[in-house]
């Protein structure tokens, strides 16, 4: 994924500068991208797949996907599918759910299980 927001940040200057003023649809670029994500959802529906059962990884391919998907957004590609939706299949969805409750319940009980938690604060 990040080779792949590499070659996109890389080349829309490209696209912009040599390709649109003789692109007739002006849309060279949105297709280059449409078919990089179209090809970066093959592998993480693959990947994806495989490390569902392991929280850690699972975890960390989340936070890709969003930063990737961030990236599609920031160089102005709006009309690609994008990564995210990965993330979106109903099983994928429940464990990431299930995985950002158990954090915040784990935060929960650091917070009241430190001992400054319970003490008076003047000031």
């Amino acid at each position: 994924m990040q080779q792949v927001g590499n070659w996109l940040k890389s080349s829309k200057k490209f696209f912009d500068t040599i390709i649109v003023p003789i692109d007739d649809t002006g849309t060279s670029f949105e297709r280059f991208a449409s078919k990089m994500s179209g090809q970066v959802l093959i592998k993480l529906k693959k990947d994806i797949a495989s490390n569902i059962f392991d929280d850690i990884d699972l975890s960390h391919m989340i936070d890709e996907i969003l930063n990737f998907s961030q990236e599609f957004h920031d160089i102005g590609v709006e009309e690609t599918t994008l990564p995210l939706v990965v993330l979106l299949e109903p099983v994928i969805f429940s464990k990431w759910l299930k995985l950002e409750r158990n954090y915040a319940f784990s935060k929960i009980d650091d917070i009241m299980m430190d001992d400054q938690a319970w003490t008076t604060s003047i000031g």
